[in-house]
């Protein structure tokens, strides 16, 4: 009787409160509908799937009462290869191979020639280089991952030299939050730090 009731009590607590037996995503709904990131305010959301060997964003944004569309492609979590919206599509050439990446937290450094084209067209060439910052963990909706803290420095020959900090968490395979950083590369300005996270 005992045991009837504590199960019959259990069940209640699921219907109740079905946040409670919501699993977090792992890497496996990449391959599938893919996992989303949500931040309520401004809002923005990020769908992410993997498709073969790449990873796809798609960005929606409100600002204004209007939403904007971005679409991107990784060759790597860490690594964007193309960048299209209504206006242009810019693609990212990387002199190395971008599977190295996964070597970070051992090589601390990655370091990339690249070439940046607007359609066929070349408007820009440098460099790129990825720096460990450390290792830790971040939560986001809930759920918990082992993160790396990436600091990816652009410079080019005609824009001033830019960073950015990345959370990545590398057994989910994907960048959790993102911050531009300050001239010194330290200081966070304004970001994506998402207060959700799902499986579609």
């Amino acid at each position: 009787m005992r045991r009837s009731l504590l199960t019959a009590f259990a069940l209640c607590l699921v219907t109740a409160f079905p946040a409670l037996a919501k699993s977090c995503p792992t890497r496996a709904d990449l391959n599938g509908d893919g996992i989303r990131l949500t931040r309520s305010a401004p809002f923005m959301t990020v769908l992410l799937t993997n498709r073969g060997d790449t990873q796809i964003s798609e960005r929606r944004v409100k600002r204004n009462g209007k939403t904007t569309r971005v679409r991107s492609t990784y060759l790597h979590p860490l690594a964007v290869a193309q960048r299209q919206d209504t206006r242009s599509v810019l693609t990212m050439k990387y002199s190395r191979n971008t599977k190295s990446l996964q070597n970070l937290d051992n090589t601390k450094v990655w370091r990339s020639r690249i070439e940046i084209l607007d359609g066929t067209k070349t408007i820009d060439k440098g460099s790129v280089t990825m720096r460990l910052g450390g290792k830790g963990t971040h939560t986001v909706g809930g759920c918990k991952y082992p993160v790396w803290s990436v600091v990816e420095t652009y410079e080019t020959g005609k824009l001033p030299i830019s960073s950015r900090e990345k959370i990545y968490a590398p057994t989910l395979g994907i960048v959790l939050t993102s911050y531009a950083l300050g001239r010194d590369g330290k200081r966070r300005r304004s970001g994506f730090a998402p207060d959700k996270i799902s499986a579609e």
